[in-house]
């Protein structure tokens, strides 16, 4: 279907007081959010983001990608952001203590900086685990709107 009927079927679909999900549309835009109802948001709860490309034959392109939250994304970002800072600051403190003969303590900064790192990589595999029912959900959702003919 064309962009701007594929854009009203999602409208369609969010108004229907049965829907799993709730979501944004930019008309204009051909652009969509879709996310879980604030009663079943958690931490790890995924959303989904999609536009709609026209093609010449009258039709649509549907391009969509289900990520993390946007503010969970950015903290994780962030984190890991400062752990390579800090990894590089103590690192190179760490070479300078060697070389002006000291104690080289700012290595177990290091280590401190590595065990982070590793917390937020395990916190966001297991956010990952956990959002699977929800990113099955959104994924039904987009798949009733636009049944595949194969």
């Amino acid at each position: 279907m064309n962009p701007d009927c594929a854009i009203l079927a999602i409208q369609q679909k969010l108004a229907e007081p049965a829907c799993a999900c709730r979501g944004f549309v930019a008309e204009l835009q051909h652009h969509f959010d879709l996310r879980v109802h604030a009663k079943d948001q958690h931490l790890w709860s995924p959303t989904l983001s999609g536009s709609l490309t026209p093609l010449e034959n009258g039709q649509s392109l549907l391009h969509g990608l289900i990520s993390p939250n946007p503010t969970i994304w950015t903290a994780v970002a962030f984190s890991y952001l400062a752990c390579f800072t800090g990894l590089l600051f103590f690192l190179t403190f760490g070479i300078v203590q060697i070389s002006l003969a000291q104690q080289p303590w700012a290595f177990f900064a290091v280590a401190a900086i590595l065990v982070l790192a590793a917390s937020v990589r395990l916190a966001s595999h297991l956010g990952e685990r956990f959002a699977v029912e929800q990113i099955t959900l959104l994924r039904e959702v987009l798949e009733e709107i636009f049944p595949s003919h194969e």
